[in-house]
């Protein structure tokens, strides 16, 4: 097979979490494990691409899981949840997937510090991620950030 390399993604960093136990999900909001990633973008491009790989499965016999990108603010030393970067998983039966969260920085040159968080609905929506239907399986989520 040949590959093409159109210069289209120029800098790709890949960060890979080892993961031996499913992530417990509550209804409030916590740290996606294997999703935080320091990035400094190629100076000659103008956006970022923030990727990031994982598995979910349903707790009960439904489940509603809401995701935020967040980003680090070195001004105040906080969190801030990035605009439009929600998402919602939804199954209304049993069930489990692939979550591929993806989000694009336009106009950006700066170094940017990133994490997601995740939560379920409620206590009647509950979900685990890592995992497969059986929790006999654990996958390794990884991360990764590309100056585009």
């Amino acid at each position: 097979m040949t590959y093409t390399n159109d210069k289209t993604f120029f800098k790709k960093t890949i960060s890979v979490n080892n993961t031996t136990e499913r992530q417990d999900l509550t209804d409030s909001f916590a740290d996606v494990v294997g999703s935080s990633i320091t990035y400094t973008p190629e100076t000659y491009a103008n956006n970022i691409l923030y990727e990031y790989v994982t598995t979910w499965v349903y707790k009960d016999s439904t489940s509603k899981l809401n995701f935020k990108l967040l980003e680090y603010n070195t001004g105040t030393s906080s969190w801030d949840t990035v605009a439009g970067s929600y998402l919602t998983i939804k199954s209304k039966m049993k069930g489990s997937g692939q979550i591929n969260f993806r989000y694009i920085f336009n106009n950006v040159n700066s170094q940017k510090q990133l994490k997601l968080q995740c939560k379920e609905e409620s206590s009647t929506t509950e979900g685990y991620l890592h995992s497969n239907e059986d929790n006999d399986r654990f996958y390794d989520p990884y991360v990764t950030c590309s100056s585009i």
